[in-house]
């Protein structure tokens, strides 16, 4: 999931590389880590973004599009909740 974030990652997929019921898997990753999968799933690709902006040169768009969201208007609104400002504010 942190190394391909611009992947679908269902909890159902995760949960079935562990060899764990969805539930359980939900379960024993938010008891490890102390967020939901879907959660860090969010945080790794936001992270990712903000490589590809300041270091890649990528604009919001690319990014978006590069980690797999099928809305750039979904992309800067995560964005923003994660890190308080929007791709294009955090890229200048």
């Amino acid at each position: 999931m942190f190394f391909f974030p611009m992947e679908d990652w269902p909890v159902s997929k995760m949960a079935k590389m562990a060899g764990l019921s969805e539930s359980r898997f939900y379960t024993v990753y938010k008891g490890v880590y102390k967020i939901t999968p879907n959660r860090d799933l969010i945080f790794a690709r936001i992270e990712k973004a903000k490589n590809l902006l300041s270091s890649q040169g990528y604009s919001v768009n690319e990014a978006a599009e590069a980690l797999g969201y099928n809305s750039v208007y979904h992309f800067i609104r995560q964005f923003k909740a994660v890190t308080g400002s929007t791709p294009g504010e955090f890229k200048i």
